[in-house]
Parts: structure tokens; sequence; C-alpha cells
């Protein structure tokens, strides 16, 4: 199992910085996420970003696929160039632990994938995509789709009831303003059991 730190976008609503460099609760965001991944998987590759921002933070890259098709390329590209099943997380959620992590790995074998389901909403930059979903993926994107909740939800990922979880763990951070929340709060209470 590999882990995929999803790094991709232009960052244009928080002025084009680097949002997994973004400092959280005194450690960068990335590196949150990163510490998650590396605690559930054998390894960890960055997809999407720069081949500098790789090497900086010591992770081979994997390019989107196709080139600048969002998260969803994130997450193809992956699939494909690791060869097996992955466990996305985006680089801009800071409060996504490995006890978050560990119940996607647990759903059984046969399916795309799986996410939590959390108010209501699928959480597909948090989930579990098997090596089976490269193909559908794939085909959702050739068909211009980049909504990845709705192509989530179309290739059939299994559902993990979130309603016990706070929904600030998958909150991410993607404007000025939601990044001063995220400084100004504590970690989001986990509790998956």
């Amino acid at each position: 199992m590999t882990g995929a730190i999803l790094a991709g976008g232009r960052a244009s609503r928080l002025g084009g910085r680097a949002k997994g460099l973004e400092v959280v609760s005194g450690r960068r965001m990335v590196d949150r996420v990163h510490d998650a991944l590396r605690e559930v998987t054998a390894s960890v590759v960055l997809a999407g970003g720069s081949e500098a921002l790789a090497a900086a933070l010591g992770l081979a890259l994997v390019a989107d696929e196709p080139p600048g098709s969002g998260p969803l390329g994130g997450i193809a590209g992956a699939l494909a160039a690791t060869g097996g099943d992955v466990l996305v997380v985006a680089w801009d959620m800071p409060w996504v632990t490995a006890d978050v992590l560990r119940p996607l790995l647990a759903t059984p074998d046969g399916g795309p994938g799986a996410a939590w389901r959390v108010a209501g909403r699928i959480e597909p930059l948090c989930a579990l995509y098997r090596r089976s979903a490269l193909a559908p993926l794939r085909a959702r994107l050739r068909a211009g789709e980049r909504r990845a909740r709705e192509v989530a939800e179309s290739i059939g990922l299994a559902v993990l009831d979130g309603s016990a979880l706070d929904p600030r763990v998958f909150a991410s951070v993607n404007t000025a303003e939601e990044l001063a929340v995220a400084r100004g709060q504590a970690p989001a209470t986990i509790d998956t059991h």
C-alpha cells in the first residue's frame, strides 16, 4: 500500500502560496499528512506539485494523469505509477491522522476503494483507491469530469459512516480565511471507534 499526498493545484484562492507548506499548530500541513500516511503505509509519494517540492520533502514525485486535471488526476497518476492500491490525503487537510486512515484500510477487498461520509458528504480526498479504480477514473477524466465527490460516488467507493467523527478532521485549507481558522483551533477530536 502506497500513501499519496495530493499536492497539485495553483492555490489561487491562497494567493498562489503552496498550501501544504503553511504552518498550523506549529507544523507544516504537509508534514502532518506525511506522518499520518507513513504510519499506515509502506511508502509515500507526492502526487502533483513540482520536482523541487518533492525533493525538498524527500518524496518521489508522481505526475497528474493527465497533467492539470486536479485531484482526480493526482489519484489516477498515483494509481498508474505505483501499480497498486493508494491511500490518498490532500496536503491541505491538517487534522487527518493515522486513526482516521486505518478504518479505510480495513475495508474488504473487491471494490474500487473506500471513503468516509461525514455530514452527508463523501470525502474523496482522504480515501482508499484500489488499483481497480484506475480504469473508471480514467474514463471519467476523459469525459471531462473533475468533481471529485461526484466521481468518487459514481465509481462505487465503499462508504464508511463518519457520523461520530468531528467534521473538522476533513477540513481543507483553501483560503486565507480558512488558514486563519485552522491556525486558531486545536486539532479536531478524533474518535473512530
